[in-house]
């Protein structure tokens, strides 16, 4: 039973978390935020690093939610020239990383390309769309994972 309702809360929470970034809106920007648009037009959002033309920054007043989970890390909004253009989040638990694996292949089907490095037993997984990329990386050995969106004109 506690399956059951884990599966339906799981479910409903995809339907929030990716609705807003469905193929067309994912090809525009991320959640609220649009591609391109300069960190400046960026409301609470604080710099935590970068170097010459790269930025990074996080909004530590927002909180998101991924499968029923807050997020504990902060998501990181790369800007390459001042132009917003990469998404970096990590995932905490195999079974969320599951479950949004298998969302994003039931909306995008399979990888366009997936790659094993052994050395530190890594696995990337890469979904193309017209203009961004989706790329999941699980560490098996450390258990780390991260999601990216990335905007590729930029």
């Amino acid at each position: 039973m506690k399956f059951a309702v884990k599966t339906i809360m799981v479910a409903a929470v995809l339907g929030v978390l990716f609705a807003p970034v469905q193929a067309a809106e994912l090809e525009s920007g991320f959640l609220d935020t649009k591609w391109s648009t300069p960190a400046k037009d960026l409301k609470g959002f604080t710099k935590v690093g970068g170097s010459e033309k790269l930025a990074y920054y996080v909004n530590p007043e927002r909180k998101y939610i991924f499968f029923g989970n807050e997020i504990p890390d902060d998501v990181v909004y790369g800007f390459y020239d001042d132009k917003f253009f990469a998404v970096y989040v990590n995932i905490e638990g195999i079974d969320i990383f599951s479950q949004i694996k298998s969302y994003i292949q039931r909306k995008y089907g399979m990888p366009s390309k997936t790659s094993r490095e052994t050395r530190g037993d890594l696995t990337t997984y890469i979904w193309r769309l017209n203009q961004t990329q989706i790329k999941f990386k699980h560490h098996e050995t450390s258990g780390k994972m991260k999601i990216s969106f990335y905007y590729l004109p930029i």
